[in-house]
């Protein structure tokens, strides 16, 4: 996954994931979520760093997170299920 500069418009680093299949970013924009090969990876924007991560068992789908930044909420294809998060807790 790449990290962009909008202001600059280049590339100002690199986070190794798997394959992502959805990205979202938490309302406050301190935290990006990607579903990608059975793991929900939360990232910090700040430090690029992992923080939060949940496995799951089955196909990664659609990520988004509420509006107070409570819950994530991923899709589980192969569960055809929608997985409930807490961000902090991871669970």
């Amino acid at each position: 996954m790449s990290v962009i500069d909008t202001g600059t418009d280049t590339v100002i680093a690199t986070i190794p994931v798997p394959i992502s299949i959805s990205t979202t970013v938490s309302s406050d924009g301190t935290r990006v979520y990607v579903s990608a090969a059975n793991h929900l990876h939360g990232f910090d924007v700040v430090t690029n760093q992992f923080v939060v991560g949940s496995d799951y068992i089955g196909g990664p789908g659609g990520v988004s997170v509420t509006q107070h930044n409570s819950r994530v909420y991923a899709v589980n294809v192969g569960w055809n299920a929608v997985m409930v998060v807490d961000p902090v807790m991871a669970r």
